[in-house]
């Protein structure tokens, strides 16, 4: 399951993109995700809503039940909103190795879910494998897409951990871009079981004229993360590269050849050895009094 999240486009230089037809959907996703197996004892219910709704949305219309599979009796627990997510945390700790069932309201039908739990805590972070490539093309004009907008497919070697992998969450933030203030967030995906997973995100056009540097981060079922490396590249000269990218946030990214950095490398090591020279002579002159 792949979703995308545009953000900047509104407000911009960009073309206006078609409008987009209303979220029929206020409940979107729930995590640990029906059947699934190995859920640490720790981790919490996330029910991720669409953008904006569950602020409207009345107690009655978001309840959560919980119980074990089983048993007739619903298990206490908290409730926390973190934006457009609710997070749902029984009283009590899950038993170990066990079954549970589960039903959350929504507006337009409930969502019915089941999973089993592992026998630990979650212990580790995800281990999040490195980023091995980028590709892009042009994006096709349409829901809060302009025109001239670039859709690029990040491939990465997915990420490991000690609960199951439809509770881990990708997102890919861009790092560096002219003129970029923050970190912006660009896509967030869950349910990659493949080894080599991809995520794809859309650049608009005033961010696909320059350079460019992404992170890919990967957060467990209770919120632990890993990010990789940032990943940089440059739409317009069709070249990638994963290690240059050190600038700080707002200034664009680094664009010279390997040429022009071999020799800035030599120029550096020359100037190194004659520094040394010079340091070795001023030791072995003789001083006279102070």
């Amino acid at each position: 399951m792949v979703s995308l999240l545009l953000i900047g486009l509104e407000g911009s230089a960009d073309a206006q993109p078609p409008a987009c037809e209303a979220e029929l959907r206020t409940l979107r996703a729930v995590t640990p995700a029906d059947g699934a197996q190995e859920v640490t004892l720790d981790a919490p219910l996330r029910f991720d809503y669409a953008l904006g709704t569950l602020g409207s949305l009345s107690e009655a219309e978001t309840g959560v039940r919980v119980s074990r599979q089983g048993e007739p009796e619903a298990l206490e627990g908290e409730t926390r909103v973190l934006g457009d997510s609710l997070f749902w945390r029984a009283k009590v700790p899950w038993a170990p190795g066990s079954a549970y069932e589960g039903e959350a309201q929504a507006t337009e039908a409930s969502l019915r879910f089941r999973f089993t739990t592992a026998a630990d805590v979650d212990r580790a972070p995800p281990e999040l494998g490195p980023i091995r490539r980028a590709d892009w093309t042009e994006a096709e004009a349409g829901c809060g897409v302009p025109a001239g907008s670039l859709r690029v497919v990040l491939s990465f070697v997915a990420a490991r951990d000690d609960g199951p992998s439809s509770s881990i969450e990708y997102l890919v933030h861009l790092s560096r871009a002219q003129g970029l203030g923050a970190p912006e967030l660009l896509a967030r995906q869950r349910d990659t079981a493949a080894e080599e997973a991809t995520i794809a995100f859309v650049l608009p056009p005033s961010r696909a004229a320059r350079p460019v540097c992404v992170v890919l981060s990967a957060v467990d079922g209770v919120g632990k993360t890993s990010t990789s490396a940032p990943w940089c590249f440059d739409p317009v000269r069709g070249e990638a590269f994963a290690s240059l990218c050190s600038l700080r946030p707002g200034k664009a990214a680094p664009s010279a050849s390997l040429l022009e950095l071999g020799l800035l490398l030599l120029l550096s090591l020359s100037l190194g050895r004659r520094l040394e020279r010079r340091r070795k002579a001023d030791i072995k002159a003789p001083h006279g009094p102070l």
